[in-house]
């Protein structure tokens, strides 16, 4: 499994490195690359907010899963995002078998 992150500097992207390969362990081998950008964004007010994007790229003939997140940290927005695509992963592979 390949991990890509674009993240804005290199300690985030070290963080985001291990929590990912920590997190996928499990089903490692049904992804072939996970692409992670993080975005820093603004709301209506002003806030500072942090967009996560992961999209899994799958070995199968399946479509790749995209899920995205905004909040206000960065741990929260990819933990958050990285929920989703592990729910999303598991339920397709649960409906395949």
């Amino acid at each position: 499994m390949r991990i890509r992150i674009d993240a804005a500097n290199e300690v985030v992207t070290e963080r985001m490195q291990r929590l990912l390969r920590f997190s996928l362990a499990s089903v490692a081998d049904e992804i072939d690359e996970a692409a992670v950008a993080i975005v820093y964004i603004h709301d209506a007010l002003g806030m500072p907010l942090i967009r996560c994007c992961i999209e899994l790229r799958l070995l199968s003939e399946a479509p790749s899963i995209a899920v995205e997140d905004v909040q206000s940290t960065e741990h929260l927005a990819v933990s958050r995002a990285l929920d989703k695509a592990l729910r999303t992963l598991r339920r397709r592979l649960h409906h395949a078998a």
